[in-house]
């Protein structure tokens, strides 16, 4: 009777063993299924930084050479030159008679004069125009 139930002690112990043994089968190749998927995730992640630098890279290469085109557009004498022969804008120091020339526009029809809205303000203009007055002191 007693070897009958150490040999059953002995088939629970045995069977116990087994069922942790398998046991930590899985929880390994849980783990180990967990860390190939992080490992995929982060080299996808570190491909993207490199597309990204790579990116950074063309578009400042891009940018650098855009400000080199930019910059003979940007000298104050391209500038003027532009203003005075295609603008026909002036210095102070050579100016020309504008009201001379507006008197004649106006005689020519050229000019209509523009239109003024009435000043009727509203009881609410009044209102707003008093309470933003208020406000931004």
């Amino acid at each position: 009777m007693e070897a009958r139930i150490r040999r059953k002690k002995n088939r629970y112990k045995r069977n116990l063993a087994k069922g942790a043994g398998v046991f930590l089968c899985i929880l390994f190749l849980a783990m180990l299924a967990a860390f190939i998927f992080r490992y995929t995730e982060i080299a996808g992640l570190g491909r993207e930084a490199a597309e990204l630098d790579t990116r950074i890279a063309e578009l400042t290469a891009r940018k650098d050479a855009l400000i080199h085109q930019l910059n003979p557009f940007t000298k104050k004498t391209h500038v003027e030159e532009i203003a005075k022969n295609e603008l026909g804008m002036q210095y102070n120091k050579e100016r020309v008679p504008i009201a001379e020339r507006v008197a004649e526009a106006e005689a020519d029809g050229e000019l209509e004069a523009p239109a003024v809205p009435a000043q009727n303000p509203t009881l609410f203009g009044q209102l707003s125009v008093f309470v933003f007055s208020l406000l931004y002191r």
